[in-house]
């Protein structure tokens, strides 16, 4: 790509990257999930889209809550399928058996574009140290970076649940420097939320690649914006 990088960009050596939204995609994996826990009750199509639509609204909404410490994990597990069974006006089912089922699907169902994963390969034999920063939950993290055999290709993973903060608090990239052994000087923070991921990494004086389709393509010093994830590896390619 025409981006270039300059000799300071060039001395990074270690990448912090968020999971959802960035390394996978969030959206097609939460659907796929939600039609495969739904399809055992034969929902017709109105009734289905209504739901996942509910669902995916309220989910959004909890996570706010979530991350401002508001509720913990296991009422934001339940309560969104509550909320998205009540709006929907679906009974019958419990929003418990919903929650547990929904976590095995919801891993089952996570995919990596084949091209980013080579990337990430090569950049790890290229020595450069590779860490996963996300705002989930720990065990559902751990297994789905186990499903896609990320494990292989990363040095390790920091979750907000971990962390107890989630991003952009400091919390979360003081303790991936600390598991890095990294420098702010080093390292850079590549994600699709600019407030969580680029504010986050800026206000730790980490440089940050946002990805987004349709923010003009930016370079100034403390991030550049690219559209995915593959042109921003590229970057280290080079």
């Amino acid at each position: 790509m025409a981006l270039k990088l300059s000799n300071t960009f060039r001395t990074k050596t270690t990448l912090f990257i968020d999971f959802d939204g960035t390394i996978v995609d969030y959206r097609q994996n939460e659907i796929k999930a939600l039609l495969a826990l739904m399809e055992p009750f034969k929902l017709d199509n109105k009734k289905l889209d209504q739901f996942i639509s509910a669902y995916q609204r309220i989910n959004t909404q909890l996570w706010g809550e979530y991350r401002k410490q508001k509720i913990t994990v296991d009422i934001l597990r339940v309560r969104r399928f509550e909320l998205a069974l009540e709006e929907a006006q679906i009974k019958n089912i419990t929003a418990e058996s919903l929650s547990v089922k929904y976590l095995e699907h919801f891993i089952d169902n996570v995919e990596i574009d084949s091209s980013i994963y080579k990337k990430l390969e090569k950049l790890k034999n290229n020595n450069f140290k590779i860490y996963i920063l996300t705002n989930g939950f720990e065990s559902t993290q751990n297994k789905r970076i186990d499903r896609l055999k990320l494990n292989r290709v990363i040095d390790g993973y920091v979750t907000s649940e971990r962390a107890g903060k989630a991003k952009p608090d400091p919390a979360m990239f003081q303790l991936a420097m600390r598991e890095a052994n990294s420098r702010p000087e080093e390292t850079v923070m590549i994600g699709d939320s600019f407030e969580a991921d680029i504010l986050g990494a800026n206000q730790q004086r980490i440089f940050g690649i946002h990805l987004s389709e349709e923010e003009p393509q930016v370079v100034n010093e403390w991030y550049l914006s690219t559209k995915n994830l593959d042109d921003a590896l590229d970057l280290f390619l080079i």
